[in-house]
């Protein structure tokens, strides 16, 4: 009776037990089921008219095949415990994933009567656990180094690709405090960044323009970019840091900016040649364009005389536009022309364009004219500005062999659209944007200068450039195209300006000129252009020869000098002549240089810069208006 009782306690302590219990007979065919609890029949639906006498793989409904099921099997065979997991169904029939744990019963003879099993619902954690695998494993998909910290700042999880940035294994990292992994001069901040960091809890990336350190595991640093995210697990905060080698980005920027500076210092040494090279360049061309005009004026007569030199003069105009267009060039990327801006009437800007045109329009049987809608001020640089109107209207008559070219100013907003507009042959839609290029011409396949060196429109983008004054350009093939630059309005509105067209003769009282230059071709060929000219000459090589003509008597009304001269530079010696002479004398500097800045930045008044090779017209002119 004691034993009844003592089996009749453990079965109702097993049938009230909080986990799912059943028990096998192992003496029976096909081991059938003897005994299931309640947290048995509730987990699985099951009544025990449903389940007793049934062996145990009828929850694996028609899903027999499963690796558990044939570890279990093995188990039983050789009456030993096992662990499997299995794949189970309810009476509703819901999957879940089912952990057995079975062990024999046996007698006292050591015969396996019975087999236990105990049962545990393990959907969840298994959910869960392939959720942690799946997401492992995606982090360590991730090229960038990661680590996932605590807000202790201790280290929880690190991937693989940690050790390969840091020298670390996930292991040596986990546990550890993260402040190993930052410079020592960085460490006593570090604490606090984190703390205010994890009060925040904001998305932040770090070191992207500044660069960060971390600690190699070997001692050595290395720049990194960091970027930190908070990580709410539902129980706490977590940090997870990437970790970002950008090494081969700092290197990547060192060699640009070596190759930035190599490509810089390559044309500052261009423009540096260009400069000290076009004094050199430019002295035998104006010597030869002073006896040329020299020639034509003593041989005006004489009509083969004239058209060689007319000829010639042709072939000299085109060597000099390019040797301009070239050192125009230079002299704008190297940064050696300093805009001077003042307020001035468009239609003084017109009437020079005008003056300088409409002869070359004419010859081609076209008409040059101008339209602006009311007196119109604008501020920029005057000379800089008509250097972009003038090769507007230069390329407008090269490309146009009939109608008319109109200038034209019309005021919009705070801008004035100063346009040239031809009935030319037209612009293609595609090469439009190159036209700004240098070299590239339309229809001139075989460099003829006649038809412009290439040059002129690159030089306006950069005097453009330069000045802040954006272009335009519009055109139809066969009827025409638009040529446009946006200046701004200016306040006040001061005088027309007149042009000055010719070449003008001097006074009949012979003005007196004191030409200085230490090329001697150069001074021989200027005297003898001026004196067919009309001038009386006084000539020196250097300032010192230039002093004693004066102490000798001489008076000149102008001084015409070279900028580049043996001992004191031109600017020295015009200051003594004004010193010994007047202090108002005229003085036109000329200058092979790639920029008459310098000059201008003497202060001298009543003073004009020309560039070698001078045009003769231009000097002419010059000395007319300075000695009228």
């Amino acid at each position: 009776m004691e034993k009844g009782l003592k089996d009749g306690i453990a079965q109702a302590v097993l049938r009230e037990a909080a986990f799912s219990i059943i028990v096998v007979d192992a003496q029976a065919d096909d081991h059938p089921i003897v005994f299931g609890n309640l947290f048995f029949e509730r987990m699985m639906g099951f009544t025990p008219e449903d389940y007793l006498g049934k062996n145990p793989r009828f929850l694996q409904g028609e899903d027999q095949d499963q690796p558990g099921a044939e570890k279990l099997k093995t188990a039983i065979e050789q009456g030993q415990p096992t662990l499997a997991r299995l794949r189970n169904y309810r009476k509703n029939g819901d999957m879940f994933i089912n952990e057995v744990y079975i062990s024999p019963i046996r007698d006292d003879a050591g015969t396996v009567t019975h087999y236990l099993g105990i049962h545990n619902d393990i959907t969840d954690f298994t959910k869960k656990q392939a959720d942690l695998n799946k997401a492992q494993s995606f982090l360590e998909a991730v090229p960038d180094a990661m680590i996932i910290v605590d807000t202790d700042g201790r280290i929880q999880f690190a991937t693989p690709q940690t050790q390969n940035l840091l020298g670390y294994t996930t292991e040596e990292l986990q546990g550890q405090s993260v402040d190993m992994l930052v410079p020592n001069g960085f460490r006593k901040g570090h604490h606090k960044h984190r703390a205010n960091f994890v009060s925040k809890g904001q998305n932040r990336l770090m070191g992207y323009g500044d660069v960060l350190f971390a600690l190699h595991k070997d001692g050595h640093e290395i720049p990194v970019e960091i970027s930190l995210n908070p990580i709410n697990t539902g129980e706490d905060t977590v940090i997870s840091a990437s970790l970002r080698d950008v090494t081969p980005r700092i290197e990547s920027e060192r060699q640009i900016k070596n190759a930035l500076e190599i490509a810089e210092a390559a044309t500052q040494e261009k423009s540096r040649f260009l400069a000290a090279a076009s004094h050199d360049l430019r002295q035998p061309l104006q010597s030869l364009n002073l006896y040329l005009s020299a020639l034509q004026m003593v041989t005006k007569d004489n009509e083969k005389a004239s058209e060689i030199g007319d000829k010639m003069q042709v072939s000299l105009l085109g060597m000099k536009n390019l040797l301009d267009a070239l050192l125009d060039v230079s002299k704008l990327d190297s940064g050696s022309i300093t805009p001077e801006r003042s307020e001035f009437n468009v239609q003084a800007l017109f009437n020079t364009v005008l003056g300088d045109f409409t002869p070359l329009a004419r010859q081609k049987g076209l008409v040059l004219d101008a339209k602006i809608d009311e007196n119109l001020t604008i501020f920029s640089d005057q000379a800089l500005l008509l250097r972009i109107v003038e090769n507007f209207v230069s390329n407008a008559i090269r490309y146009t062999d009939k109608g008319q070219i109109t200038l034209s100013a019309l005021k919009s907003g705070d801008q004035v659209r100063i346009s040239v507009k031809d009935t030319g042959i037209g612009i293609p839609a595609d090469a439009l944007d190159r036209v700004f290029d240098e070299y590239y011409q339309l229809g001139n396949a075989h460099r003829d200068q006649g038809k412009g060196l290439g040059l002129g429109l690159s030089v306006v983008r950069r005097v453009a450039d330069l000045l802040e004054h954006p272009l335009e350009a519009k055109s139809d093939i066969g009827k025409g195209s638009t040529f446009s630059v946006f200046v701004p309005v200016a306040e006040n509105k001061p005088a027309n300006i007149e042009p000055q067209n010719g070449i003008l003769k001097p006074a009949e009282s012979r003005p007196v000129i004191l030409c200085i230059d230490d090329n001697e071709a150069v001074l021989d060929s200027l005297s003898m252009m001026l004196d067919a000219a009309g001038y009386d000459l006084f000539l020196a090589v250097d300032g010192p020869t230039a002093m004693a003509h004066l102490r000798n008597g001489a008076s000149p009304d102008i001084v015409l000098s070279d900028y580049r001269l043996p001992g004191p530079n031109g600017i020295e010696v015009v200051k003594n002549i004004r010193q010994e002479h007047r202090d108002d004398v005229p003085i036109i500097m000329m200058t092979g240089d790639t920029s008459g800045t310098t000059i201008r930045e003497a202060g001298l008044e009543n003073l004009e810069v020309l560039s070698k090779p001078v045009d003769v017209k231009e000097l002419l002119r010059l000395i007319e208006t300075m000695t009228g």
